[in-house]
């Protein structure tokens, strides 16, 4: 290859890559990473999320890119400048911070500045426990146990999780505890099933006693037969507060 085809080559792809910094939302304390957006690698804007999902090593599948000032989404890839600084968001709320600030690998030395001051514990666990009893009393509902299987994994038996009150407050919340106990090969749960494959959007919709089926990124719902699958997963309210309050008193 000569210096003119070099030339042309590099100009090529010059044209259809883009160079962007990322930073996880909310967080002080994940240095920008520099992404390189290849246009013929990365068709859809669905790909590409999956793409900082995986590079910014984020536990909840990335479901938006806002502009660090005011939070702007960024709905296609067109829209994605050269050069420019993005936020990877789950479904989470954005949360306004100084993003270019936050140092990148090649610049360290502002870290300190930026990160927030501890805040000091409190030592509530007995109210805490006190708290948690008197709400399993008055909303017997409010806690759930469920069953998890991989997607696609006929071999796996499932993973029974007990999901209390602060697990159930959003989905990204819930992803990330299931992320965190099922493994998936794949990275982060991006979203749950029912065993007919249709994706639970909210929390609420989620029944004790239920099995379910987590999702990663780049794939889709699999309807197979799941180990144990047909065999009854009954729970009582009872066992329920008492799983609860051993997780509590931890």
């Amino acid at each position: 290859m000569n210096a003119q085809e070099r030339e042309h080559r590099n100009h090529v792809n010059d044209v259809f890559s883009t160079r962007i910094t990322i930073y996880r939302n909310g967080d002080l304390n994940f240095y920008g990473k520099k992404l390189v957006v290849n246009r013929k690698h990365i068709r859809t804007f669905n790909s590409f999320l999956d793409e900082v999902t995986r590079d910014t090593q984020a536990k909840v599948a990335v479901r938006s890119i806002r502009t660090p000032n005011h939070g702007t989404i960024v709905a296609n890839l067109d829209r994605i400048e050269n050069g420019g600084v993005y936020v990877a968001v789950g479904l989470e709320k954005f949360k306004h911070l100084p993003y270019k600030e936050i140092p990148t690998h090649d610049n360290l030395s502002l870290r300190h500045h930026l990160k927030p001051p501890a805040k000091p514990i409190p030592h509530n666990r007995i109210y805490a426990s006190a708290r948690y009893q008197k709400l399993a009393v008055s909303e017997p509902l409010c806690n759930r146990i469920i069953l998890v299987y991989r997607n696609g994994d006929d071999l796996y038996p499932g993973k029974k999780l007990l999901l209390d009150k602060r697990l159930l407050e959003n989905m990204d919340t819930l992803l990330q505890y299931i992320t965190d106990k099922i493994k998936l090969t794949t990275g982060a749960v991006r979203s749950l099933h029912t065993l007919d494959g249709s994706v639970i959007k909210e929390t609420s919709q989620l029944e004790t006693g239920v099995k379910y089926v987590a999702v990663g990124y780049q794939k889709h719902f699999v309807k197979g037969i799941y180990l144990n699958e047909s065999e009854p997963f009954n729970v009582s309210i009872k066992k329920i507060h008492h799983k609860a309050l051993k997780l509590q008193e931890k």
